[in-house]
Parts: C-alpha cells; structure tokens; sequence
C-alpha cells in the first residue's frame, strides 16, 4: 500500500510528503591572518629584464604628449599653426588616426589654418610683423563668440562650401590639441550662428548651356576645349572630385567581364581603390575624344586642363587656366555664383542618382556604406550597374550625328 495513505495530512501538510533536501552550503576561503606570511610580507624580487624591455618600449610606444610642466609655457609661446606644424614633424602625436594621410587632406587642413590666420588677423597688425594666428592660451580660454565672429568674416569672401570645409578642419585640429594635453579645452561657436550650406544644383537648362558653350570652344577651335567637354559629361555622370577627374590617365579606363565600360581609380582623399561604372553617354563621349587625341595608357586622359604628376596638380598653372576658361565662360552665360563647376557637378550626380536609385551614389562617391568592404568599391555588383545603365543622362548630351563614333566599345 502507498505510504501516503497509511497517514493523514495534518491541516498545513500536502496529501503526499516527500523526504527534505539536505541544505548545503558553499565554503568560504580563510580569512589570512595578517600575523601569518601570506606571501605579500616577502614578495618575489623585480625582474630587471622585464623592467630593462619594458622602459625600451616604452620610449617607442608612450604617446607624444605635452608634457604637465611645459604645457603653460607651449601655450602661451605657440599657436595653432605651429602646433599643427609640431605635430607633422613628429614632435607630438600626429593629427587624425589613419598612419598615412591621403595628400589631399593634408592641403585641406593647411588651407584651413591659413584661413584662420588670415580672418583673425586684427585690423592694427602691423603690416611688416608676420601672423600665425592667437596663441593656444589665447584659444583655450577664449569664449565661443571668438569662432563666431571667425566665420562671419569668412562669409565676406568664402562660399558656404569652402567655410563649412575649414571648420570641420580647424575643429578636428583643436580636438587633437586638447587629446595631446596642448589645452585643456576650447569652447564651440554658438549654434544660433550655423552656417548655412545650401547646395548647388545645375538644372538641365544650365546643364544645356554649358554644354553649348563648350562646343562652341571646339568650333574654335580650342585645343583644351574637347578635353574640357568630355570632362564636363563624365562628372555628371561618375559625381568624382575636380583633382581625381582631371588626374584620370587613358590606362584608367577598363571594362568589366561583360565589355562595360568603367574607371578605375585611387581616390585622393580617401587612398581607396575605387571602380566606377560609366553611363554609355560618357563612354561614348571618352571614345568620341580617344579618336581625337587617344595618348599612352600613363598619358593624361584630359590633356591640357591640369599637370597630374605635380605636387598639386590644382595648383598648377594649367588648372588655373582651366578655372578663368570656366568662370569667363559662366559669367557670358549668367551663372557668375558657381565657383567651382566640377563640385557643382558632382553634387548634381549625387542629388540625381538618390532620387533615381537611393544608396547608389554614396556607393559611386566612395563614401562608407553599411556592410561594404574594400573589394565591393573595386568591383561593382549588378545592382550598381543596373543602376548606372538606367540612370537617366540629358538629351542635350547626346552626341550629334557628324560626331557619332562608328563603335564605342574600347576607347
């Protein structure tokens, strides 16, 4: 018979009682006695090789910061210009986290420091005493109004580009200067005083004059002026940066495994490895100018419009005869605010290709993308193709039947 049935429940007990579990309970580790030698009375003698490796290394690896008890007196005798200058020659840390810079940055941030040295210079300065700006003491105890004041006078001369450009700059420079221990800190300009970045976009009637205008040149005739229209079609249709576009050789120029054609390139600012594909309208347009003036492979793509193998190739004196070229060829045609047409290109291909296919044009731009790698940027998938292709170019592009190249398929 169950033995649970042999006895009663009392009034607090279940029908069926089973056998408690007997309670156990963790050990807890000795309590040293402090009298008694735990190891820590004698410890093990220092190993002097460890240290010996140790100090070695660290004269390799300790960070380069301005030390506590020279920092007052850095800053008070130096100021941003020659922090920056300090930290190229290795003196301190190097600005930005990358072990090689991309050239094109490091002109941007020069630019950037000589803007800020030319707007906070102050109007009694004597004109024969050089100035490299405000001293680090000046900057770190100064109030946000100082930097305010800074880009209200760069808007007198600067486009909204440009300024949004040197402030990003100058503010990644102060960020380093405050992660050396160069100042403790600097205070932001005031928000209400934002500056105000609109975005210029050609609209296909521009688009329309401007390739009007530069046929008109090859009329001429212009030697330059048939390079300089093909450069105009390939940055509405690949968005690349003025340096990168006019830098393009013939040995660029690629197709893939289906015959497309495509650019193959090294970005300047960002050193990354790019392949972007090109609409027919600008393959036709590259192939219409390679039976004109088709060079070597390491021959310059757009002859005549910039020196690729300068230090910097925008610099030189063929980029600044392309710039008058441009700028007296907009202000004929009524579009005297556009400073920089290539940007202004660009900024169309971008604005175009979101609307068209959305992701796309940060893909082509090389900007970070989620979940793209190195080799993704060489090679292109099929939905960036397809993308490409489909993208709808202007009819005013299309090449008139006297220029009509007989095959387009290999310039």
């Amino acid at each position: 018979m169950n033995s649970c049935a042999q006895q009663s429940p009392g009034p607090h007990q279940s029908s069926c009682q089973f056998p408690r579990r007997k309670r156990t309970w963790r050990s807890v580790p000795p309590v040293c006695d402090p009298a008694a030698d735990c190891g820590l009375a004698n410890p093990p003698p220092p190993d002097h090789d460890l240290a010996t490796w140790e100090q070695t290394q660290l004269a390799r690896y300790q960070p380069r910061h301005v030390p506590e008890a020279e920092r007052e007196r850095y800053a008070a005798t130096h100021g941003l210009l020659d922090l920056y200058d300090d930290c190229q020659i290795g003196r301190w840390e190097r600005v930005g986290r990358k072990a090689t810079r991309s050239p094109y940055t490091l002109q941007k941030e020069k630019q950037a420091l000589r803007w800020f040295a030319r707007f906070s210079r102050p109007a009694e300065w004597p004109d024969a005493k050089e100035w490299r700006g405000p001293s680090l003491q000046f900057i770190e105890r100064a109030s946000g109004q100082f930097w305010t004041d800074i880009y209200d006078r760069m808007r007198s001369e600067l486009s909204a580009g440009t300024i949004a450009s040197a402030r990003s700059h100058i503010s990644a420079i102060l960020n380093h200067a405050v992660r050396i221990q160069a100042i403790r800190n600097w205070q932001m300009p005031h928000r209400s005083t934002s500056i105000e970045t609109a975005v210029r976009i050609l609209t296909p009637d521009e688009v329309a004059s401007i390739y009007q205008a530069l046929t008109r040149l090859i009329d001429v005739p212009l030697r330059e002026a048939a390079a300089l229209r093909t450069a105009f079609v390939v940055a509405l249709h690949s968005g690349l940066r003025a340096r990168d576009l006019f830098s393009l050789r013939w040995g660029n120029l690629i197709t893939d495994s289906q015959g497309r054609g495509m650019l193959s390139l090294q970005a300047s600012k960002t050193s990354k490895l790019q392949g972007i594909p090109l609409h027919r309208i600008a393959w036709q347009h590259i192939y219409w100018l390679a039976c004109r003036q088709r060079g070597p492979d390491d021959a310059p793509l757009f002859a005549g419009l910039s020196a690729p193998r300068a230090i910097d190739p925008e610099g030189s004196w063929q980029a600044r005869f392309r710039a008058r070229l441009l700028r007296s060829m907009l202000e004929s045609l009524g579009m005297a605010g556009i400073d920089c047409p290539i940007h202004v290109c660009r900024a169309t291909f971008n604005e175009r290709m979101e609307s068209h296919r959305p992701g796309v044009a940060r893909f082509i731009l090389g900007h970070s993308v989620a979940d793209v790698n190195t080799r993704h940027y060489r090679s292109p998938s099929e939905d960036v193709w397809q993308a490409v292709l489909s993208f709808p170019s202007y009819p005013c592009l299309t090449l008139a039947a006297g220029e009509q190249p007989a095959s387009a398929s290999d310039p």
